[in-house]
């Protein structure tokens, strides 16, 4: 038989308990604060955000009600996969790489081609941020809210299952391309096995897991350099990497001056001739890795 809500709460005490926090600090205060300090941001749940009384009961009970909360919420946090190439997982893991942009689509349209009216994100207090612009559908952002995670789908093999070759006695269950592109046209690490595709790639095989920290939408073309650099592009001493050439290290050939020009070449890279001209809607995530 199902339970009703009321009944399910009466046999979860953490629930209770999170609800008497959010009855405690009252609504009103968390739209003050911008919906943030519990449902996104828990580790910002403190004594500092909520009046602090003098009975030293009441403070440790509303301590327990916070610990409460944050495991709340934490449990409601939701995970999805999120494919990344070879040098931008080297950027991830090398701490450059703190955004992502990803174009904004509505089935085979882009977010806002048919309109050039302001575009904004919705952030609502619970759930993923939303795209909005006149004469076009609501859109959610697909790839969640802040504090949702994403785990990192990258290129890989799974050595585990070949234990039996000597070239994988000693080797972890799981290697990745990107640790080793640079030497791929000289000699294999894996052989003469195939890599296998990010888009196969199990959670279990997921070495890099990232927390959302933030969501909003804008156009390609308005990226700044700062952005650009938290993009994780690649720099020597005198200039930025260009993408577009194929070579294999310092110092590139047709490297560029600054760091939007650098991106430029890198989403033109992934997303093929034209894309950077197009200038499409975009989420940009900020992320930062747990």
């Amino acid at each position: 038989m199902k339970m009703t809500n009321e009944e399910g709460r009466m046999r979860n005490p953490k629930a209770m308990q999170a609800e008497a926090l959010l009855e405690l600090v009252g609504k009103a205060e968390f739209e003050k604060r911008g919906d943030s300090a519990v449902l996104f941001a828990p580790e910002e749940l403190t004594l500092a955000n909520i009046e602090a009384p003098a009975d030293a009961a009441v403070v440790e009970e509303r301590r327990n009600l916070a610990d409460a909360i944050k495991e709340h919420v934490s449990a409601k946090r939701k995970e999805r996969p999120i494919l990344f190439s070879g040098p931008m997982v080297r950027a991830i893991l090398s701490g450059r790489k703190t955004q992502t942009r990803r174009v904004c689509k509505m089935g085979n349209a882009e977010c806002g081609v048919r309109n050039e009216g302001p575009i904004v994100v919705q952030q609502p207090a619970t759930g993923p941020a939303v795209c909005v612009a006149k004469d076009v559908p609501t859109l959610k952002c697909p790839y969640g809210a802040r504090g949702d995670r994403l785990w990192v789908r990258e290129t890989h093999f799974e050595s585990r299952k070949w234990r039996h070759a000597p070239l994988f006695a000693a080797a972890p269950d799981f290697i990745y391309r990107a640790d080793y592109e640079y030497r791929e046209e000289l000699s294999s690490v894996i052989g003469c096995h195939q890599w296998k595709p990010s888009i196969f790639m199990k959670r279990e095989a997921s070495r890099i897991t990232l927390e959302i920290v933030s969501v909003r939408v804008e156009r390609l073309q308005e990226i700044s350099e700062g952005d650009a650099v938290a993009e994780g592009i690649e720099r020597d001493a005198a200039e930025f990497k260009n993408y577009n050439v194929k070579d294999k290290g310092f110092p590139w050939l047709g490297g560029v001056g600054a760091a939007v020009l650098s991106y430029k070449t890198l989403w033109e890279s992934i997303n093929g001739a034209g894309s950077w001209e197009a200038n499409p809607w975009v989420w940009v995530v900020e992320f930062k890795r747990i």
